[in-house]
């Protein structure tokens, strides 16, 4: 399982500029997002979140679960159809109640 601790910050340009400076240009990757819950909304009740997003055109199927001190679980494949990847997200470790 890989497990995600997620901080945002806003920068203003001069930050930006001292990032790339640092560690180089940055690559932008475009994407479209679809998220999946029951028709009780199962899921969003757990806060658990699945979707599939196509990142640069490839799709790539996530499901997010909390976890203690603010981090979550998470574990995704990339997978042409959310159907299809809710067997392989939790032969990779995610809960089986997503089945």
């Amino acid at each position: 399982m890989g497990r995600e601790f997620e901080r945002k910050f806003r920068a203003d340009e001069g930050k930006i500029a001292s990032i790339r400076e640092k560690y180089g240009e940055f690559a932008p990757i475009s994407m479209e997002t679809v998220y999946y819950d029951t028709p009780d909304g199962d899921l969003g009740k757990r806060r658990w979140t699945l979707r599939r997003r196509y990142e640069n055109g490839v799709s790539v199927c996530t499901v997010k679960t909390p976890e203690k001190g603010g981090a979550r679980g998470e574990w995704e494949t990339e997978c042409g159809d959310i159907v299809t990847a809710v067997p392989k997200l939790c032969a990779l470790g995610a809960p089986a109640e997503l089945k």
